[in-house]
């Protein structure tokens, strides 16, 4: 049975979620500013979502996804803000963060979130996909037909062992 999950939009209440998320989520020096994480939301084609279980007639925030437009092949830095204003009709997606709240890791949301994003993501006219896997995710995206992609672009500012990878929609 698939798990039921929705995708809703990140409000200004919201950011206390997501923040709690990315602290649980990642390790100490992954972590970013929360103007930083808001930064990263601010494009017309941005896809920033809250990802809630839905059980007994209650939604449990349980993940975040911000992800915006971004020049193909590259990543921007890590905590810095961004100016998305630029790139706003730019056909690449950039999944910024895709962070679970450890407790609801292990439990099929992930693929289902994912799922959503891509859908998302064709009906705003993207046409590819990267991220930085960081804290060895490299397999977890390899599932969903990532590939490891070369950039110029130093990786430094995130964890030692971040390398990018992409997929065509």
């Amino acid at each position: 049975m698939e798990p039921d999950i929705s995708l809703t939009i990140i409000t200004d209440a919201h950011w206390v979620a997501v923040n709690r998320i990315q602290k649980r989520a990642y390790t100490s020096e992954l972590h970013e500013d929360l103007e930083v994480l808001k930064s990263k939301s601010c494009a017309h084609n941005a896809i920033c979502r809250l990802v809630e279980a839905n059980a007994a007639n209650k939604a449990k925030v349980i993940a975040y996804i911000l992800a915006h437009p971004w020049f193909p092949m590259s990543a921007p830095a890590l905590n810095q803000k961004i100016n998305l204003l630029s790139i706003e009709d730019s056909t690449h997606l950039f999944i910024h963060d895709f962070a679970f709240d450890p407790s609801a890791q292990g439990k099929g949301y992930a693929r289902r979130a994912i799922q959503e994003l891509e859908c998302l993501a064709v009906a705003k006219g993207f046409k590819s996909i990267g991220l930085v896997a960081v804290q060895q995710s490299t397999s977890f995206w390899a599932k969903f037909d990532f590939i490891l992609s070369n950039i110029e672009k130093s990786l430094d500012t995130y964890d030692e062992n971040a390398v990018f990878m992409s997929k065509y929609l």
